[in-house]
């Protein structure tokens, strides 16, 4: 069991995620670090399992955001790297998380989602389950357009585009979403708080971003 012990407090709350009470502050760092370790222990789990090389096709398979990038040079380092995705920028996260949906990198998404954010869940295995559920298994994700970024000290605003395609009809939609982030107490890294959707730019507009930003 994860100790809380790391904060100290006088006054303790019941913390689902363990059998040990800990005060709001402890709860916050304590559901981050369990994530965090989970999601090491499964890229650690994976790593061992599989057979090496890297020079097959996967290796060289598009980043779904669309950077131009190969999936394991970008978004692919974050979703199997702990420390790479602590280093990131918040724009870097919000392009990962795009293509967690596309990878079905759930622990991904409950790792870097902010244990105050309406949708997460103590209950891991339910929170898993519920994300696997709506992966967008209906369409084709192959872009994400940052639109503007403000990162400061310990909170970030990033806009985006995300393009959605609907496999069945080639139909392309999506939506832009200003995304809410705070960097982690414990390791640093962003946490996805809440967003703000509205409707996205025509396709001409989203092309006309893509070219003006990185």
């Amino acid at each position: 069991a994860l100790l809380c012990s790391i904060i100290p407090t006088a006054s303790f709350l019941p913390l689902a995620l363990e059998s040990r009470r800990c005060s709001g502050s402890c709860r916050v760092s304590c559901r981050e670090s369990v994530l965090l370790q989970a999601a090491a222990k499964k890229k650690k789990s994976r790593s061992s399992s599989s057979g090496g090389g890297g020079f097959g096709g996967a290796a060289m398979e598009p980043c779904p955001c669309g950077s131009g990038e190969s999936y394991s040079r970008c978004c692919g380092k974050l979703h199997k790297d702990v420390n790479a995705y602590k280093s990131a920028s918040a724009s870097q996260v919000v392009r990962a998380r795009y293509s967690a949906y596309a990878k079905k990198q759930a622990d991904f998404l409950m790792a870097t989602t902010h244990p105050l954010q309406k949708d997460f869940d103590t209950d891991l295995k339910r929170w898993k389950t519920k994300i696997k559920e709506n992966m967008y298994d209906n369409f084709e994700l192959s872009k994400c357009v940052i639109v503007e970024d403000d990162e400061q000290a310990d909170t970030a605003s990033v806009k985006f585009v995300a393009e959605l395609k609907l496999r069945e009809t080639g139909e392309v939609t999506g939506f832009m979403e200003t995304s809410q982030f705070e960097r982690a107490k414990t390791h640093g890294g962003w946490l996805y708080l809440n967003g703000t959707m509205e409707a996205a730019p025509d396709d001409l507009l989203v092309q006309n971003l893509e070219t003006g930003k990185e």
